[in-house]
């Protein structure tokens, strides 16, 4: 797993989030209830202080950023 990838996850299971590997990458863990919009915003902001990169309100709303994949290939994009 790389460090992105690593990082979400590990956000993730710090609030309970009681999923497998597997699970945790292709579920929206918004949908899902693993955590709710506020911790969801908190993780975008993790996402910026450990990275740099920034998550704009509109992106926030995509499907595509509430798994971990696509989290993940989202912010590898963004820093390539």
């Amino acid at each position: 797993m790389d460090t992105v990838k690593r990082y979400i996850h590990d956000f993730l299971a710090e609030r309970g989030a009681m999923l497998t590997d597997e699970e945790t990458a292709t579920t929206n863990f918004v949908e899902a209830g693993v955590i709710d919009s506020f911790e969801t915003l908190n993780l975008f902001m993790s996402l910026d202080e450990e990275f740099g990169v920034k998550v704009s309100p509109t992106e926030m709303a995509s499907p595509r950023l509430q798994t971990v994949d696509g989290l993940a290939s989202f912010v590898r994009e963004r820093l390539s």
